[in-house]
């Protein structure tokens, strides 16, 4: 069974538009020079947590 959020965990250097980001709650994590562009974040929870040099952008 998949893990209904994540904790205090720190991800580094991922590619969220080759790989998918679980569907869960983010309670307190780090994301550190991730890619997000384009990626659906519908249905996914961020509580409290940082986002350092990420790429959030949506493409027109």
């Amino acid at each position: 069974m998949q893990a209904l959020y994540f904790k205090k965990q720190t991800y580094e250097k991922q590619n969220y538009t080759e790989i998918s980001l679980p569907k869960v709650e983010y309670e307190h994590c780090i994301f550190i020079n991730c890619n997000f562009k384009n990626t659906d974040l519908i249905n996914i929870s961020f509580a409290d947590c940082e986002f350092i040099v990420c790429n959030i952008a949506k493409s027109n």
